[in-house]
């Protein structure tokens, strides 16, 4: 049976707002899973990924928050081409 390594992690944005963000590593197989090594070294990592992610939150929040409503849509808009650019590369690049 392979098994699942998540991880959770809800942040305080303060003004009782909140935001959470969660990795999830599914399929692993026994042999690793049955490892202590490995598995504490996911886990690690998907720590350290959720944490960049909400930095890369604040930076994203730092650059559009402090702009007029339609210069943060249009810097969204633009980031939103960018990263659907980069998935879509990659998918054909795996040849899906």
């Amino acid at each position: 049976m392979n098994r699942v390594s998540q991880i959770d992690r809800l942040y305080p944005l303060g003004d009782y707002r909140n935001i959470r963000f969660s990795d999830t590593i599914n399929d692993i197989p026994d042999k690793l899973a049955m490892d202590g090594k490995f598995m504490a070294a996911i886990r690690y990592l998907q720590m350290v990924e959720i944490e960049i992610t909400y930095r890369r939150y604040g930076q994203l929040m730092g650059q559009v928050g402090t702009v007029k409503l339609e210069e943060a849509m249009k810097i969204l808009e633009d980031l939103r081409v960018e990263t659907m650019g980069i998935i879509k590369a990659a998918i054909e690049d795996k040849g899906e």
